[in-house]
């Protein structure tokens, strides 16, 4: 079974390769895994980590989707933590986003 976290780790400890690049492993890890769990064959997960093949050029330098992801997820926990994390305390742009709604019930019968 494959150890996103202790693969990452043995590789920044041998290649001393750069935190961005092992958060973008671990999440590809983990997102094979599910993927895999989820049905998906492998190129369904690749086409999420790798940029389209016949992509305009200037979209050719661009990173993937799951690389944008990770970065959007790592600024917004940047932006959380910069703006207070006393306990119990929500950062502001959370008031940017309404609260999700309550699952809708359905009464058998």
């Amino acid at each position: 079974e494959l150890d996103a976290n202790a693969d990452a780790a043995m590789l920044r400890e041998s290649l001393g390769l750069r935190p961005r690049c092992l958060r973008l492993f671990t999440a590809a890890t983990r997102l094979l895994q599910k993927g895999v769990a989820a049905g998906l064959t492998l190129r369904d997960v690749a086409e999420l980590v790798i940029r389209p093949e016949h992509a305009p050029s200037d979209e050719s330098t661009s990173p993937g989707r799951l690389a944008t992801a990770v970065s959007r997820a790592v600024e917004l926990a940047d932006l959380a933590l910069a703006e207070g994390s006393s306990r119990g305390a929500r950062p502001h742009f959370a008031r940017a986003f309404p609260p999700a709604a309550a699952p809708i019930a359905f009464a058998p019968g």
